[in-house]
Parts: structure tokens; C-alpha cells; sequence
């Protein structure tokens, strides 16, 4: 792959996570799905993807998909977002224990 191929997949990607953030903070959850899941089919190991589709999932009771997603973002998260991945990995064991 070509660095710039590269960048412009990573472009598009962060352009379309945006777009999903915009869209999931007036409340058109709807298509902010769509515009996660269009970064996710550039890059299935983004971990704002999985991170954000988590919490859609789980807003909207999908609570089996978000413990999917929350697993997903804490395995390409790596160092990148250690705060956070610190309370996803709580959250997710209070999930966990909700469901069992």
C-alpha cells in the first residue's frame, strides 16, 4: 500500500468517525451508526469506532453488542487511550455482571 493510500483511508475514516459523533450528539443515532460502521469497513481495528458503536449499542439496549464493542476497542486501543481503556475494561465487568 502506498503512503498515500494510506492517509487517504485514514482521512476517510476519521471523517467518517466525526461525522458519527456529530450526528450521535443530536441524537440521530440512526445515522450515526451508518457513518461508524462506513469507518469500520475501512478500518475494523479503529478503536473510536468500536469504542463509539459500544455506547450506541448500549444506549440502545444492545447490551450484548456493546460488551462485543467495549471488548474490541480494548483490544486495539492498546496504550493509545490508557485512561480510558482503563474505565471501559470497568464498565465492562459491571456489564458483564448485569448479564449473568
Amino acid at each position: 500500500m502506498l503512503c498515500s493510500d494510506f492517509q487517504n483511508r485514514s482521512k476517510s475514516t476519521e471523517s467518517y468517525i466525526n461525522l458519527g459523533v456529530i450526528y450521535k450528539k443530536v441524537n440521530q443515532t440512526g445515522k450515526a451508526k451508518r457513518m461508524f460502521e462506513k469507518a469500520l469497513s475501512i478500518d475494523s481495528h479503529s478503536p473510536e469506532v468500536h469504542y463509539n458503536l459500544g455506547l450506541i449499542s448500549e444506549e440502545s439496549g444492545d447490551i450484548k453488542e456493546a460488551i462485543s464493542c467495549y471488548r474490541k476497542f480494548i483490544d486495539f486501543s492498546g496504550s493509545t487511550y490508557p485512561e480510558l481503556t482503563a474505565k471501559v475494561k470497568s464498565h465492562l465487568e459491571m456489564l458483564l455482571q448485569s448479564q449473568r
